[in-house]
């Protein structure tokens, strides 16, 4: 994710002691968002040039809200562009430098908005600028569902998210290559190790692990980021196997690889090679992701489970096919994490998919939102009582229901029914038709338990 700010100008101030710069001569020469229409759980970047009298290796940082902006006389989105000196040794002569900062998870709302360039606390210019923010997928990996797809023509039991790419093993070519799920481009790549049958990958953020059937027996490579092998050591196994892990993670300077079968997670040192714990796995897994609570592990049927870190650690199936809208055929070979949520590879029919947390919004006009995952169904939304929520039979009962939206496209949904009574209060739930053209479930509670309508209340 392009989290760094780009200086397209990086000279250098003597900013101590120095006589005050008029702030006419520090201004905005243009600022947008980009793209000034997306989705929530997706990149914003707010694009600025500015122009300053001196070059003092300047950096900014951007905070946006949305609310009450004076400037534009009424309710829109405010940037503070809040620029400061990145060294003491100031170089003189006017410059233009440009800004790229990622906006973060900004709420769903739309209208215009107004930039402002603040240097030594001061606001020196101001810009307009527009943006609106649609509901879409929420950040997290928890209920994880079918958000969009691109068709790979490639065959790959290896994912891996470095830097801004996807690192993808491509086992017909024996390369591991480099894209940009977005453009569909890829921008380098190199050699796969050993005799090529890459069957998991992973990054510490500098390089690669790979998980090798190798010709002579399973192997874990180690590898720089341009491909070079920093090392190579035979992989855990069980016998009679050997096989070869078909997935790896890594976290907190910890290599993790899930074997087959029987399905065992093993943690291993990275530099010593031997085996720290193992475990077992609820099933067997041919995707492993690092995210921040521990690990989702993903079975090629399209079963998600949650994976407590340590060797002591539970297990929790946290979704299916019924949940996340996948295919019904599929065939996941693995998965990945960037940040936001997860890329999970299904060879069957040659898809890359964004699988991303299904979530309702509430507007920053105090609207309720949903939406439709691209290419996928329409949505239905319901409304319950809280007070008649309880779990029975392994099911998060719903009780009683209103239909709020019956396969709508998303947008605003209107509920009629006024503010609940005090003391008491409303849910709302969303799901939406998945690939194989059947509505998905309300997802599941937080120990599991599928969330189950009685009556169901939209047709």
């Amino acid at each position: 994710m392009r989290r760094s700010i780009l200086l397209i100008c990086t000279l250098l101030p003597a900013w101590a002691g120095q006589a005050a710069i008029p702030a006419a001569a520090q201004s905005i020469v243009s600022a947008s968002a980009d793209p000034p229409q997306a989705r929530t759980g997706e990149t914003i970047l707010f694009r600025a040039t500015l122009q300053m009298p001196q070059d003092c290796a300047w950096r900014a940082e951007a905070a946006l809200d949305f609310g009450p902006q004076p400037e534009i006389g009424g309710t829109g989105w405010g940037l503070n562009l809040t620029v400061s000196p990145g060294t003491i040794n100031c170089l003189p002569g006017t410059i233009q430098f440009t800004t790229e900062n990622d906006l973060g998870l900004p709420p769903v709302a739309a209208g215009p908005g107004i930039a402002r360039l603040i240097v030594s606390a001061n606001v020196t210019d101001t810009e307009p600028f527009t943006l609106a923010v649609d509901p879409g997928p929420a950040p997290g990996w928890d209920g994880p569902s079918a958000d969009a797809r691109v068709m790979l023509f490639v065959q790959t039991a290896g994912l891996a998210w470095f830097g801004d790419r996807i690192a993808i093993a491509d086992n017909l070519h024996h390369e591991i290559d480099l894209l940009d799920p977005v453009t569909q481009l890829v921008s380098g790549g190199f050699r796969a190790p050993g005799n090529g049958n890459v069957r998991g990958l992973a990054t510490d953020g500098d390089g690669f692990y790979v998980s090798v059937a190798d010709t002579f027996g399973p192997r874990l490579y180690h590898l720089n980021a341009t491909g070079g092998v920093l090392g190579s050591w035979a992989s855990p196994v069980v016998l009679p196997g050997p096989l070869a892990l078909e997935a790896v993670a890594w976290r907190d300077g910890v290599l993790y690889g899930a074997y087959p079968s029987p399905p065992i997670l093993f943690a291993i040192h990275p530099t010593t090679h031997q085996v720290l714990w193992q475990r077992s796995l609820p099933a067997r897994l041919t995707g492993v992701a690092a995210v921040p609570a521990g690990f989702v592990g993903l079975e090629a049927s399209g079963n998600f489970y949650f994976i407590d870190p340590g060797p002591s650690g539970g297990s929790l199936q946290i979704a299916d096919l019924a949940d996340s809208g996948l295919p019904v055929s599929a065939d996941f070979t693995d998965l990945t994490w960037d940040g936001r949520g997860l890329f999970a590879f299904e060879q069957n029919f040659a898809s890359l998919w964004w699988v991303r947390t299904y979530a309702l919004w509430w507007a920053a006009d105090g609207t309720l939102r949903s939406y439709a995952p691209p290419g996928l169904g329409p949505v239905d939304v319901i409304r319950g009582n809280l007070s008649a929520l309880h779990y029975s039979s392994g099911n998060v009962e719903l009780g009683p229901t209103v239909c709020l939206l019956a396969d709508g496209p998303g947008g605003i949904v209107i509920d009629a029914g006024g503010a609940p009574a005090p003391g008491a209060g409303y849910f709302y739930l969303a799901r939406f038709e998945g690939e194989a053209g059947f509505d998905t479930s309300w997802g599941r509670g937080t120990i599991g338990f599928r969330r189950h309508e009685t009556s169901p209340a939209c047709p």
